[in-house]
């Protein structure tokens, strides 16, 4: 449960593991957050979510160490899954762990039988907006100065997986 970048080695990519994490994570999901994101929740954020079954945290793991995690808020009542955050350590970005951490969302997403999935983004943000839109994300709205540290606009994107499954595409309301 430990999360170190410097000096590390990273694993084939045979030797990760992609599974939910729980709160005996959470130390090691905010090592990650506060390394890559200039603001991120506290750890009491992210505990009182899992245990009220509203939060799901997916996480890469080589061995026991954390070296990617996503994020996301569950709404059985709006059917949405809303991504929250997505971190890969910086020495393993653009190997497939997003990617991957997206599929293990997607696939619990529909086991819950959620029919839509929202996020927001960076808008200079141009790996995660390429990956979003990989899977079929497409974009809905814009928040104006959304983000601070550096002050930057958020694009809204959504996905709906009814229209995923049927072929269709096109733009959803957020």
């Amino acid at each position: 449960m430990t999360f170190m970048v410097k000096n590390y080695t990273p694993p084939q990519a045979r030797d990760y593991a992609v599974r939910m994490l729980g709160t005996e994570y959470l130390d090691a999901v905010l090592d990650l957050e506060y390394l890559i994101f200039s603001t991120s929740w506290s750890k009491e954020q992210y505990a009182a979510l899992i245990r009220g079954g509203r939060c799901v945290i997916f996480g890469v793991l080589g061995g026991e160490v954390l070296l990617a995690y996503a994020a996301a808020i569950i709404s059985r009542a709006a059917k949405e899954l809303e991504v929250c955050n997505i971190a890969v350590s910086l020495p393993l970005r653009r190997q497939g762990l997003g990617r991957s951490l997206m599929r293990a969302m997607f696939a619990a997403a529909e086991k819950l039988g959620l029919e839509r999935a929202v996020l927001e983004v960076r808008s200079g943000n141009r790996a995660a907006r390429g990956l979003y839109k990989k899977f079929g994300f497409t974009p809905c709205g814009l928040r104006r100065r959304y983000y601070v540290c550096p002050v930057e606009d958020a694009v809204l994107y959504e996905f709906r997986f009814t229209e995923a499954s049927t072929g269709e595409t096109g733009y959803g309301a957020c």
